[in-house]
């Protein structure tokens, strides 16, 4: 029996899968076989990123005292947005990028949602070039020791809690987001559906947060140990 799983295991990671995912840009298997997928990537990249500041550049200012209030959805709750960004290595463009697809997708609104810019990092020049667009928060240089996971809860506590008081938001829920967001089309209309999904199962009394998508957990195939527990730990459970 265990040598039918050892070759079943066998097979499945080290010839089906690598065979199956090799194309497959965010699989562990990924195997580029030349540079041009690379080429196109970066070339496609800088294009975005061109695109969007020229945007910004003829973008309306976005700075009204107190935002602006969401749409209501479900049960007249209402969003505002709160964006996190720090400095990359590379220049990625991500933040330009994401403020000007929310910023293009909220003109069609009735009544667009707050949005504020928080940068953790000082040196951030993305962040000074559109500072004089949208309502803005500059978080002073926090190291915490070196340890990335604590700054970066120390980052989101400061950004949350900055933004809470310089500028409270008008509406009963907050959507945190990081500047490498991908940003859909008819990313608003999708937000509300989720939402009103899912609110009338939680009163807003009752929770805090809740995290719309958690990538570590899920973002491979196989060979993740944590993952696979959880799945028959929670099957386990359901079955008794």
């Amino acid at each position: 029996m265990y040598a039918d799983i050892g070759i079943i295991f066998v097979v499945l990671h080290f010839v089906l899968l690598p065979y199956i995912c090799r194309d497959m840009p965010y699989s562990k298997y990924y195997q580029p076989v030349s540079s041009k997928l690379t080429d196109y990537v970066t070339k496609r990249e800088v294009k975005l990123k061109k695109s969007a500041e020229e945007y910004l550049q003829l973008a309306d200012a976005d700075r009204s005292v107190g935002g602006y209030s969401a749409p209501p959805l479900s049960g007249n709750a209402s969003v505002s947005i709160l964006l996190i960004t720090a400095p990359r290595s590379a220049p990625t463009g991500y933040l330009a990028r994401v403020l000007a697809e929310l910023h293009r997708q909220a003109q069609d609104l009735q009544r667009r949602p707050q949005l504020v810019v928080c940068s953790v990092d000082s040196s951030h020049q993305e962040f000074a070039a559109v500072s004089h667009l949208f309502h803005t928060i500059q978080l002073h240089q926090n190291t915490t020791g070196g340890n990335r996971r604590q700054k970066e809860k120390s980052d989101f506590i400061g950004c949350v809690t900055r933004m809470l008081a310089e500028y409270p938001p008008v509406s009963d829920l907050l959507l945190v987001l990081e500047d490498d967001a991908l940003v859909v089309e008819d990313f608003f209309t999708i937000l509300s559906s989720i939402l009103e999904f899912h609110l009338p199962s939680y009163q807003l009394d009752d929770w805090l947060d809740i995290k719309l998508y958690t990538p570590p957990k899920w973002s491979g195939f196989g060979l993740d140990f944590l993952p696979v527990l959880d799945l028959v730990a929670s099957s386990g459970l359901i079955a008794m």
